[in-house]
């Protein structure tokens, strides 16, 4: 299968060879980049809207592995609002306050 074939494949196709271990989510996403770093009009990858943060752990990594792989285009996560609540950020009040002042 060719980069530009593992690009177009749907969500269901994607996740059936996965699971068969015929390919990688990694190999998928190295074709992405390798198909769109040069294109003209690539800003930035959008990864995701909002995570929770128990997710940012992961998500530094899938941007540092896009570093490493196409250094001239940043990552782009929307975090949320600054009226977000515990709740929605995955954090409990002792760890918002811990964090607030640094401890």
């Amino acid at each position: 299968m060719t980069d530009t074939d593992m690009c177009f494949l749907s969500a269901n196709e994607a996740l059936t060879l996965f699971q068969t271990k015929e390919l990688s989510p990694v190999e998928l996403l190295d074709a992405l980049i390798q198909r769109v770093k040069k294109h003209p009009a690539l800003e930035a990858y959008y990864i995701t809207d909002e995570p929770g943060a128990g997710a940012f752990p992961g998500l530094g990594k899938l941007v540092a592995y896009l570093r490493e792989r196409d250094p001239k285009h940043f990552a782009y996560i929307n975090l949320f609002p600054t009226y977000a609540n515990e709740e929605q950020l995955g954090v409990s009040a002792d760890s918002a306050e811990r964090a607030r002042v640094g401890i």
